[in-house]
């Protein structure tokens, strides 16, 4: 009875999580698209400045989320990223 329960709550948290991300990367798509509409409408030196400035902390997020990921997909595999750029920088040492 417990193991139908969790199997069942363990599908509802995966839903959940799946509904969470979708809305949120549609929100930064939707923002991103609104500030770069502002950006090419605006006349105002300052303002495309404040906008630039948006733009920028919104792709960082982005890339921070993106870092994010690509580091548990590499703890998941079992894969260190330190180890990685280890064996990199030994192979170029050996040319």
């Amino acid at each position: 009875m417990t193991l139908k329960w969790w199997d069942k709550m363990k599908l509802l948290i995966k839903d959940f999580c799946i509904d969470y991300s979708k809305s949120k990367n549609r929100d930064f798509f939707v923002e991103r698209r609104k500030l770069q509409k502002l950006y090419v409408f605006s006349s105002d030196l300052n303002e495309r400045q404040v906008i630039k400035q948006q733009l920028k902390i919104l792709h960082e997020q982005n890339i921070e989320g993106t870092k994010i990921r690509s580091k548990v997909r590499n703890i998941v595999n079992n894969e260190n990223m330190s180890m990685f750029y280890h064996e990199v920088e030994f192979k170029n040492n050996k040319k």
